[in-house]
């Protein structure tokens, strides 16, 4: 907008600055899953393993950002099961 230049009212509350930018949540889920599937787990890894990974991840960043949401709630987020946010809230539980 005209003047707007210069002016940083703030991030949306779902908008993180990390490393010089700013990321939405959706970006957030898919950088969290892709270091999932980067890290040294993933070295040997089928596209299978690799791809289950990456829902892990995704499902560890959203619990870690929000433990108190229900399962269900993350799932429908991360486009899962809630069986499957269950095992992998007790799996960091642990």
């Amino acid at each position: 907008m005209e003047g707007a230049e210069g002016k940083h009212p703030g991030i949306p509350t779902d908008w993180s600055e990390d490393a010089g930018g700013l990321y939405c949540l959706a970006c957030r889920r898919v950088l969290a899953g892709e270091a999932a599937a980067m890290g040294e787990q993933a070295a040997d890894a089928t596209r299978e393993q690799r791809l289950q990974l990456r829902k892990v991840g995704t499902l560890e960043f959203e619990i870690r950002r929000s433990p108190e949401r229900p399962d269900r709630v993350i799932a429908r987020a991360c486009h899962t099961s809630a069986p499957a946010v269950s095992k992998v809230r007790q799996r960091l539980a642990e």
